[in-house]
């Protein structure tokens, strides 16, 4: 039995959510969030971890209690601590959870006074005016609530790049192993390397169909089969993740390929091109007057039509056939172009690994320089640094420096924008750093020209280089806060502003739509991890992956460029 770093961190999360649905002691809660932060954190399993003996409370924010814990996890997949937990508390009231705005205490409020034990009497307590009588609710509130419950039961219908992608790389791994298993393909919105997937589509090329089919509904971590038939499959896994698989023909392997990649659109598009020009084009091939004509692959297919090869990123009918046409379709960039990563954050604020540690592997990855990006103090709970401390870290890191080859590693803050406008830190300590990356961690609710407002304010500032995380949004659990993005890259391309594309696979911020605009517009961006582990800096490929999405070649990303050349990109 596999047990996924997720199912555990899940199961820690659900132990804080229901200690704090009781009331339990907030540090107590706390330590179980933590945990299951660090778990989620680590590249390697922990059930491997531990059959190699290895001692869980070696980890950050693991101590004997919770280590046990997770060893009874991993050796039954279940919790008996969890399973007291449970016992006291309604089943469906977790659920409640997941609606934005609502936290434990309020989860308990709504139990304690209105007997609320799930979404659908959540709903009927809204309809009828209930709720907004409950202290600490309120219109604003009841009225957040009532939105947030409709996105959320859209938002569970998908799933985030990275979570897909661990789920279906050993899937594949499995399958490939099969002899019979000619050719293996992944299409769909994850070929396209959309931040979020549906279903996920595999084709695979193989005579032996009933052989292939069989082995797909064999796979472990299967939880059900959905349907199963001479060429085609579908599975759920345990995770809620379907998997749809079709077995197809070498004489269809292009056209199948081309037809389940999508977008919807952009097929629609290209259907009625090739309608045009009297040919039928499906998933089976290319057809005139019934016969087919053989093409092989996608490229031939794209050619026949006056096409040249259009990148599965750019296929979603935002112009890559125009572009294509006039052979303008942009060289993408690609994730051996970067050259340094230039958000990451150390035990000096709210991460798990010192400067050393992180320089040490951005040298493996191969990367010429990094940017130590700490957080400013202004929000508590990331232990950031103030005005009288950033002296002391400059120091830290040009002593480091001098004990390191092969990589250059520039001092920089990710500095707090107050509510007003104004920066976290003092113009004179700004201008000692390297790098500023100013963000928005706070007052997301401002009305869109109050933000807009703050922001170009803030772009004003001399001593800012790059604006973190520019919309604000974590994907699924967080609505991007409003302001006039137009007036915002143009005020970025008339004061040398960077924008971020932050590769943490929960923000994906700027999103493709915006970076295609940026582009546009004539503005620079960075592409970075936001790293706040090790493990974390090689989330940079999905920052890469947003990019081309969004267009994005070599010239238009500066931490492409040597260490030189991108200080002097930052430049006024």
């Amino acid at each position: 039995m596999i047990i996924h770093n997720k199912e555990i961190a899940e199961k820690l999360e659900e132990m804080a959510n229901l200690l704090g649905i009781k009331g339990a002691n907030e540090y107590r809660v706390r330590s179980y969030r933590n945990a299951a932060l660090t778990v989620r954190r680590q590249s390697r399993r922990i059930q491997n971890m531990l059959e190699e003996d290895k001692d869980l409370t070696q980890l950050s924010n693991i101590g004997e209690s919770i280590a046990e814990k997770i060893k009874e996890i991993v050796n039954t997949g279940e919790s008996s601590f969890l399973s007291s937990l449970k016992e006291k508390i309604p089943p469906d009231l977790l659920d409640i959870l997941e609606i934005k705005g609502m936290g434990p205490k309020r989860v308990q409020k709504l139990y304690d006074e209105l007997d609320i034990k799930s979404k659908k009497e959540l709903e009927k307590a809204l309809n009828k005016g209930k709720v907004k009588n409950i202290n600490g609710f309120g219109k604003k509130t009841t009225k957040n609530l009532k939105t947030n419950l409709k996105k959320e039961e859209s938002n569970n219908k998908r799933t985030i790049l990275k979570q897909a992608r661990n789920l279906i790389l050993p899937f594949c791994e499995y399958l490939e192993r099969l002899n019979e298993v000619q050719k293996l393909h992944l299409a769909g919105s994850y070929r396209r390397k959309k931040e979020t997937v549906g279903d996920i589509d595999i084709l695979i090329l193989s005579s032996k169909r009933q052989i292939v089919i069989d082995h797909f509904t064999d796979y472990e971590e299967v939880e059900k089969i959905i349907s199963k038939g001479e060429t085609r499959s579908t599975v759920k896994l345990k995770t809620g993740i379907l998997v749809d698989l079709r077995v197809i023909k070498e004489k269809s392997e292009g056209a199948a390929l081309l037809y389940f990649t999508g977008s919807k659109s952009h097929n629609v598009t290209l259907r009625k091109i090739a309608q045009d020009d009297g040919y039928k084009i499906n998933e089976y091939g290319i057809f005139q007057n019934n016969k087919r004509i053989n093409k092989s692959n996608e490229s031939e297919i794209y050619q026949m039509f006056g096409f040249e090869y259009i990148p599965p990123e750019l296929r979603e009918n935002r112009g890559e056939f125009e572009a294509s046409k006039n052979n303008n379709l942009p060289k993408l960039i690609q994730l051996k172009d970067i050259k340094g990563d230039v958000q990451m954050h150390t035990t000096q604020s709210d991460a798990e690994n010192t400067i050393t540690e992180m320089a040490k592997k951005c040298r493996k990855l191969g990367y010429e320089y990094i940017a130590v990006t700490d957080h400013s103090g202004y929000i508590g709970v990331t232990q950031g640094l103030k005005d009288d401390e950033i002296p002391e870290q400059i120091e830290r890191i040009t002593k480091i420096n001098e004990n390191f080859e092969n990589i250059e590693i520039l001092s920089g803050m990710e500095v707090d924008v107050l509510e007003d406008g104004k920066l976290d830190l003092s113009d004179e300590v700004l201008k000692k750093l390297d790098v500023v990356l100013f963000s928005i961690h706070s007052h997301f609710n401002l009305s869109s020209k109050k933000q807009t407002d703050r922001i170009l304010k803030a772009m004003d500032n001399p001593y800012v280089n790059i604006f973190a995380h520019p919309t604000g949004r974590k994907i699924g659990k967080r609505d991007p806060y409003s302001y006039d993005i137009e007036k915002i890259l143009k005020r970025a391309k008339a004061n040398n502003i960077i924008m971020e594309i932050n590769a943490s696979p929960a923000r994906l911020d700027l999103n493709d739509i915006h970076s295609k605009r940026a582009k546009e517009i004539g503005v620079k961006m960075v592409i970075s991890t936001d790293a706040h582990s090790i493990n974390e800096l090689n989330y940079m490929k999905y920052g890469v992956w947003q990019a081309r999405r969004g267009w994005l070649e070599k010239e238009d990303v500066i931490n492409t460029k040597s260490v030189e050349k991108f200080k002097k990109a930052l430049k006024k």
